[in-house]
């Protein structure tokens, strides 16, 4: 699935959280602005939600409760939207 991670701020340290991601793995597609692509896989079907998974991963960090960012699927304008 191509998800897109919007953030202004931090996108090296998310660039190498979703680098070192066991599951799902992601492969960096480009970059745009404040807009990282990424091909997200769930590797072994346990990651469920693809984008709900990378929201997870993000907000681990101690720095992410500071911090504006969203995961939406390549193609939403916005969180929930239908494709």
């Amino acid at each position: 699935m191509r998800i897109v991670v919007n953030a202004f701020l931090k996108k090296k340290e998310i660039k190498e959280i979703l680098a070192n991601s066991a599951n799902p793995k992601y492969e960096f597609i480009g970059e745009k602005g404040a807009d990282m692509e990424y091909e997200a896989t769930d590797v072994d079907g346990s990651a469920g939600d693809l984008l709900k998974a990378t929201e997870k991963l993000i907000k681990a960090q101690p720095w992410a409760a500071a911090l504006v960012f969203r995961v939406i699927q390549k193609g939403q304008l916005f969180k929930g939207q239908k494709i």
